[in-house]
This record gives structure tokens, C-alpha cells and sequence, in this order.
């Protein structure tokens, strides 16, 4: 699974599994260009 948000003021891209009831992160690092556009275009 997918999830992007910011923490302070840098957007990030987290990729997890859930296993049963929990949550496992597999990478969390800095969205690229592309995510960034995408994000706004979401929520602009």
C-alpha cells in the first residue's frame, strides 16, 4: 500500500503492508517531482 503526506514541510511517499492488525513499513523516502504534481493536482 500507498500513503504520501508531509512531514514539516517535505512531501513523502510511504510504502507499507498490513499484517493482521498490524502495520508494517516496507520504505519511507522523499516523493519525487512526478508524486509532488500529482499530490497538488489532487488536493489544489
Amino acid at each position: 500500500m500507498v500513503a504520501i503526506g508531509f512531514i514539516g514541510h517535505t512531501l513523502f511517499t510511504l510504502i507499507y503492508t498490513e499484517r493482521g492488525d498490524q502495520i508494517r513499513v516496507i520504505f519511507l523516502r522523499r516523493s519525487t517531482t512526478t508524486e509532488i504534481k500529482r499530490y497538488a493536482s489532487e488536493y489544489d
